[in-house]
C-alpha cells in the first residue's frame, strides 16, 4: 500500500468514524474497502500459506470482508497506527480466532503468542502467562519436571486433596525436593505476575 492510498484510507476512516447516520457510514465503509481489498487479500493469502492453509477464491473474499469489518471497529484514528501496519496484523488476529474456532490450524507457539499479544484481552492475557510457564517448563530438565507440576499444582486456590508427588520417585533427597519445590513456586508466581 503506498503513502497516497495510506493518506486517503487514514482520512476516510476518520471520516466514517465521526459520521452518525448509517446511510453515509455504509458508503464511506464500502468506498474504504474497494480501497484496500486487494491489500487485504494478499495478507490473507500470506498469512494463509505460512500456515498451510488454502481457501477458494469466493472464501478469500467473504472472509476479506469480515476481516475488513473487524479491523475498521477496532481501528481507532488517534492512535495514529499506520493503516498497513494494523490491518495486517489485525487480519492475523482475525484469521487466528477463525480457524482456532474451527479448530482446524497449527501455528508455531512463538506466532501464537505474538498474534495473541496484538489485542489486550483478558484470555489473551492469561493464554500468554500459560504459554510462558509451558516456555519455561521445557528447560527444565526432565527428572526435575515433577517437581516443576508439583509446585504449580500446589499454587492451586482449589480446596481439593490432590494427591501429593513423593520424593522418593524422583530420586532426590527430601529436603532437595521441598527447596526445589519451593523455588520453582517462586519462579511460577513471579512469570504469572509479569
Amino acid at each position: 500500500m503506498n503513502i497516497e492510498l495510506q493518506y486517503e484510507c487514514l482520512k476516510l476512516i476518520k471520516k466514517y468514524k465521526s459520521l452518525k447516520m448509517a446511510k453515509y457510514k455504509q458508503d464511506y465503509r464500502n468506498r474504504i474497502y474497494l480501497l484496500m481489498k486487494v491489500d487485504i487479500l494478499i495478507w490473507i493469502k500470506a498469512i494463509m500459506k505460512k500456515w498451510n492453509r488454502f481457501e477458494e477464491e469466493g472464501e478469500l473474499l467473504s472472509l476479506s470482508w469480515d476481516i475488513y469489518i473487524f479491523c475498521l471497529d477496532h481501528y481507532i484514528p488517534e492512535k495514529l497506527t499506520p493503516v498497513p501496519k494494523f490491518f495486517f496484523e489485525y487480519t492475523r488476529y482475525f484469521l487466528l480466532m477463525y480457524y482456532a474456532k474451527q479448530q482446524s490450524i497449527r501455528v508455531p507457539l512463538e506466532e501464537l503468542q505474538e498474534v495473541l499479544e496484538l489485542i489486550e484481552e483478558p484470555e489473551n492475557i492469561a493464554f500468554g502467562m500459560l504459554l510462558r510457564l509451558y516456555e519455561f517448563r521445557e528447560v527444565i530438565p526432565d527428572d526435575c519436571k515433577i517437581v516443576w507440576d508439583d509446585a504449580y499444582l500446589s499454587l492451586s486456590n482449589s480446596g481439593r486433596n490432590r494427591e501429593r508427588f513423593k520424593s522418593k520417585g524422583v530420586g532426590m533427597s527430601d529436603a532437595c525436593y521441598r527447596r526445589m519445590k519451593h523455588s520453582f513456586e517462586a519462579i511460577i508466581t513471579l512469570l504469572l505476575k509479569v
